[in-house]
């Protein structure tokens, strides 16, 4: 979670879906809609409705710098065992525009 209600995802996962949910740990299943997605970049925001009340994660006070490293963690495709996967910050200057 990005913020109170947003979530950041990669396009590959919501691609194509009709309907998309979420389950937190401890919680029932809750809807979440699409409100952008860029597959260039790989990048989906969805967000939860209605907000749920789950504090996004926070590892850094401070801003991202290009080279930083990154991790990634989930379920992906209905797994039911967690996923860890790195990266790194390729550009901190592109342009994304939401709700055209």
């Amino acid at each position: 979670m990005v913020s109170d209600d947003l979530i950041l995802t990669a396009a590959h996962v919501v691609e194509g879906a009709s309907s998309l949910s979420i389950e937190f740990p401890g919680t029932a299943e809750h809807s979440v809609e699409l409100v952008h997605s860029e597959p260039g970049q790989d990048t989906a925001l969805l967000r939860l409705t209605p907000r749920v009340g789950v504090d996004p994660l926070v590892l850094s006070e401070s801003g991202v710098e290009v080279g930083d490293q990154v991790g990634v963690v989930g379920y992906p495709l209905g797994m039911a065992e967690i996923h860890v996967n790195r990266g790194a910050i390729s550009s901190i200057e592109d342009d994304i525009v939401l709700n055209e």
